[in-house]
């Protein structure tokens, strides 16, 4: 197996997979068969935010008349700063006190404008964290002790936003309340299985119909959660998810069958990130595989540098150690963990390179420091904000 080969194709790989779902290209296609009404009134949040404004203003800039564009620091590659919007950056994935005041703007913002006014809403993962309003029982200091014990429960998306809603006024369909009877359309980028409308970035704009906190939350957490609302709304917004997981998956396996290779398997990426590990490298029969989804990793109380992606490559690489195979493990939205790297890319010498550095794979993993160990070996891989937000890709080719 060319090795130096198979791992810029890969790169390769990806780098198309991310322009296939990227907001700007996304929400460019879905206007260009389903033009607007005039004026344009815009609330854009999330890590893919700015991607996907511009796509609007690219399409109709000059139909919007007011609008907000709200994402985390440092995505906001691509911004004009011409556009007649409010931009704001927060906190992600801890929310800070820019969380709120995103979350006060956007309630000022469908209190000024028009009731008859129809609004545009572009939405990606991270709205969670980026824009908040809190109960009068709650303030920030409690918002952040939530956040972090959720990023490190090991509970999926799900279960974290169902006790995110109960310490908000915005998610769950707590928008609706600023303006019950409007008219909106949303256009969606999806970090959630299933695409389900009232997980991605918490529903701000679709009512809470089933709601169920996980079990074991702590005591302190569970005293201040409330059921969100049930709200007197007629809205029903418009929804169509732009991109998704699937999508980025079907162009993979396309690209790899594009360049000869052969597509041999794959699935959902999903539980637990030492299973998954074991799921992955289960096969043997040569060719291309790709996986899409979100592991789960319970972290201790002391952690290293790094994210699920670069864990789970390194389990990967200790698990296939001098083996023919390249394994890209990805997270879509350029950030992976507490790390500046989105994943990683590794192979059958991953772990030998990082001997004779004398590092010890046992001590990475067991410590959640697999990004420090992964740098040394030249295995990380950079990407900076993508503009998109479709959860995370593995993509391994093996000889």
């Amino acid at each position: 197996m060319d090795v130096t080969g198979a791992r810029r194709r890969l790169r390769q790989f990806a780098e198309q997979v991310l322009v296939e779902v990227n907001g700007r290209t996304c929400v460019a296609d879905y206007l260009s068969k389903h033009p607007l009404d005039k004026p344009i009134y815009m609330i854009a949040v999330g890590k893919a935010a700015v991607a996907m404004a511009a796509a609007v203003f690219d399409q109709c800039g000059h139909a919007v008349a007011d609008g907000i564009v709200i994402t985390k620091y440092g995505h906001g590659l691509g911004r004009n700063r011409q556009w007649p919007v409010e931009y704001m950056e927060a906190g992600h994935p801890i929310p800070d006190d820019n969380s709120l005041r995103a979350g006060a703007a956007v309630i000022r913002a469908l209190q000024a404008w028009p009731p008859d006014a129809g609004v545009l809403v572009l939405l990606s993962g991270g709205a969670s964290a980026l824009m908040e309003s809190l109960p009068a029982h709650a303030d920030l200091e409690l918002l952040r002790r939530a956040n972090r014990w959720l990023l490190s429960s090991g509970l999926p998306i799900d279960a974290m936003n169902a006790v995110r809603k109960g310490l908000s006024r915005v998610k769950g369909g707590g928008l609706l309340a600023y303006g019950p009877h409007r008219r909106i359309i949303q256009l969606l980028i999806s970090d959630v299985p299933g695409n389900r409308l009232d997980i991605i970035g918490s529903g701000p704009f679709i009512q809470n119909v089933h709601y169920r906190l996980p079990a074991g939350l702590p005591t302190w957490l569970a005293a201040v959660i409330e059921s969100p609302a049930v709200l007197n709304s007629t809205v029903s917004p418009q929804s169509t998810v732009v991109a998704d997981n699937a999508q980025a998956c079907h162009a993979a396996r396309q690209l790899a069958a594009a360049a000869g290779l052969p597509v041999v398997g794959g699935g959902r990426l999903y539980g637990n990130v030492n299973a998954m590990a074991e799921r992955i490298v289960a096969g043997r029969q040569p060719g291309f595989s790709v996986w899409g989804g979100e592991t789960t990793v319970r972290l201790s109380s002391h952690t290293g540098i790094g994210g699920r992606n670069q864990h789970l490559a390194l389990l990967i690489a200790r698990r296939l150690a001098g083996q023919p195979f390249v394994c890209l493990c990805l997270a879509s939205d350029g950030d992976d963990g507490e790390s500046t790297a989105a994943g990683a890319l590794v192979d059958g010498q991953t772990i030998e390179r990082g001997q004779q550095k004398a590092l010890s794979v046992q001590q990475a993993l067991a410590a959640f420091d697999a990004g420090t160990y992964l740098r040394a070996c030249g295995d990380v891989l950079t990407t900076g904000p993508t503009g998109t937000n479709v959860m995370d890709l593995v993509m391994l080719l093996r000889g």
